[in-house]
């Protein structure tokens, strides 16, 4: 009996029918809002995302991604993937640990918080939405969509991100360890030598 569960266990989890719960998912490494792979290191949290369709057809809503990679990469890489999927940076900030891009393809908006949960880990919180007409009232319905914001990632007991507070990762104030920021109204960026990368204006 031993010598058989040893030969299945050599055989693998697919030949015995049971799937690995520590294998990521395709679909765990593609923003379905933004249309784009995700940046290494990093996968969406089921727990953690609402999405729903909007009035042009297109989807919208609220994605969460997390992983072990440092957040100026992970900005990096979305501008590039988001460029070439289309989008149109309007907005970079960053203060802290904390950095504030907003893009814009067509009649959609998407804005994408990145914070540090430690010194090398980042959550990334995606919110896409078609754009208002001028002069729009103010409606602050709930999404409706996949995930039941409960839960937490990231790690051991307390040790992640949940669903409680903050989305965006308040609450962890662990520095990046990139150094001193820049004096305030100078800027620094990273990427092509050819000034074609993304740039940072800290607040």
């Amino acid at each position: 009996m031993i010598l058989g569960v040893s030969l299945a266990s050599a055989a693998g989890c697919a030949d015995l029918g049971i799937s690995n719960p520590f294998e990521s998912s395709p679909a765990a490494t593609h923003s379905q809002l933004l249309g784009i792979g995700l940046p290494a290191g990093m996968e969406l949290s089921a727990q953690h995302c609402a999405r729903t369709t909007g009035s042009d057809g297109q989807p919208q809503g609220m994605e969460t991604a997390y992983g072990q990679a440092d957040r100026m990469q992970v900005a990096q890489s979305l501008f590039s993937s988001m460029q070439g999927a289309g989008w149109n940076l309007r907005m970079s900030l960053r203060k802290a640990d904390r950095i504030m891009l907003a893009f814009e393809s067509g009649n959609r908006l998407a804005v994408i918080s990145l914070s540090s949960q430690t010194v090398y880990s980042c959550v990334a919180e995606i919110w896409v939405s078609e754009k208002l007409p001028d002069g729009s009232s103010l409606n602050l319905l709930p999404l409706r969509g996949e995930g039941s914001q409960s839960g937490g990632f990231g790690g051991g007991p307390g040790g992640g991100f949940e669903s409680s507070g903050p989305a965006t990762g308040g609450g962890f104030e662990t520095p990046d360890g990139g150094g001193t920021p820049p004096p305030v109204g100078t800027s620094e960026s990273w990427g092509s030598s050819s000034g074609s990368g993304l740039q940072e204006r800290p607040l």
